[in-house]
């Protein structure tokens, strides 16, 4: 079972992960 300092960690989890996405979207759009 998920505590919530699990929760906060996969929400932290997922914010960078879509950050890094669009990063990578930039990229290869200027590319």
């Amino acid at each position: 079972m998920l505590c919530k300092g699990n929760l906060e960690i996969l929400k932290e989890l997922k914010r960078r992960i879509h950050i890094h996405h669009i990063d990578y979207d930039k990229k290869n759009t200027f590319q």
